[in-house]
């Protein structure tokens, strides 16, 4: 059994092997997924973290062996905090001081495995890390609000989580993830989880709320702010009115999604 990491920005998790097929999910910097088959230049993966299956070429996966593998989860993890930022890879036989190699763009909610204060070694390299961390195993659901609008305009992208593009899902497990909770990957997944909640007026900032389709399909889920707002990916990370009845889009002057359900997925604020 092996495992693997992904140490670029983003790795994206296909459903076929082949560049052209749909991209379903990202993997983001350092976190990792198990190789469960191999063909040609692909593996195919399941997330460790909510074992969401797809395939990743094998120029975007550092692979491990199992001992390799259980010493980074020995290690501290923690959570890239900005919504984008830039960590250094240092250059093999590179001494402490020297200019740092070459750059690497980091999305906030990176996982990252300290080494010392601010470095991370894995599979023979070095990233230093100059920015705040989050950890990862603090729960924070009072800083979920926060979090989402620091991604405010953030591009729709189908199958997106990082600071480069989101869909609707991967946008509100990215969030929970930086608060140190751990949700499914796609909403009708999401709309099992938590508790209900009856009105918006009984919500509490963090809660989510999902939409359905004519076919009463869940096909959309965003974050309320509070009994009024809700942000969600459509278009870009967004900011719009709710009511009981759906979002109101101010600028197509209309509904455009109709409410089915609110979550709490952690009880309290």
């Amino acid at each position: 059994m092996n495992f693997g990491i992904c140490l670029i920005t983003l790795a994206p998790l296909r459903r076929e092997s082949n560049h052209r097929s749909e991209m379903v999910n990202q993997i983001l910097f350092g976190e990792c997924v198990q190789i469960i088959d191999e063909k040609d230049e692909w593996y195919l993966t399941e997330t460790l973290d909510d074992q969401y299956p797809g395939w990743i070429h094998r120029t975007q996966l550092t692979s491990l062996p199992v001992e390799g593998f259980e010493q980074i989860m020995k290690k501290k993890r923690l959570i890239s905090k900005p919504p984008l930022s830039f960590a250094t890879e240092e250059k093999s036989g590179q001494q402490s001081g020297q200019v740092p190699g070459q750059p690497l763009m980091v999305s906030g909610g990176s996982s990252i495995y300290l080494h010392d204060d601010r470095s991370m070694s894995v599979a023979g390299r070095r990233f230093l890390f100059p920015d705040a961390m989050i950890d990862a195993d603090s729960m924070n659901k009072a800083a979920i609000p926060d979090f989402a609008k620091g991604f405010v305009s953030v591009p729709y992208i189908w199958g997106g989580r990082s600071a480069l593009g989101f869909d609707c899902s991967g946008f509100v497990q990215l969030i929970f993830k930086m608060a140190g909770i751990q949700i499914k990957r796609d909403a009708a997944m999401q709309a099992d989880e938590g508790d209900q909640v009856h009105l918006l007026q009984e919500t509490l900032p963090g809660d989510l709320v999902f939409f359905d389709n004519d076919e009463g399909v869940i096909t959309h889920v965003g974050i309320l702010l509070n009994d009024r707002q809700v942000i969600h990916a459509y278009g870009k990370v967004r900011i719009d009115p709710i009511d009981q009845q759906g979002i109101f889009n101010a600028e197509l002057k209309r509904y455009s999604h109709r409410l089915r359900l609110i979550k709490r997925i952690v009880q309290g604020s």
